[in-house]
């Protein structure tokens, strides 16, 4: 079976999904530093396993396995 091929001759759709993922990229580390500032001014709840424990509020997850 023969894969179809599909021609994008100015390479625009290139281009377009090229900077679409740009700036998704800028949006995914915006958003990594907003989830850094709440877990910085978190007052933890944390639940505690044998090897680590998480913040049931903010999601901060530490090894507790040393």
């Amino acid at each position: 079976m023969d894969l179809e091929f599909i021609a994008d001759e100015n390479g625009q759709d290139i281009r377009l999904l090229t900077s679409e993922i740009v700036l998704l990229q800028e949006k995914i580390q915006q958003l990594k530093g907003r989830i850094e500032t709440i877990q910085q001014n978190c007052r933890h709840i944390f639940l505690e396993t044998p090897v680590m424990r998480t913040c049931q509020k903010c999601g901060f997850s530490e090894s507790t396995y040393y």
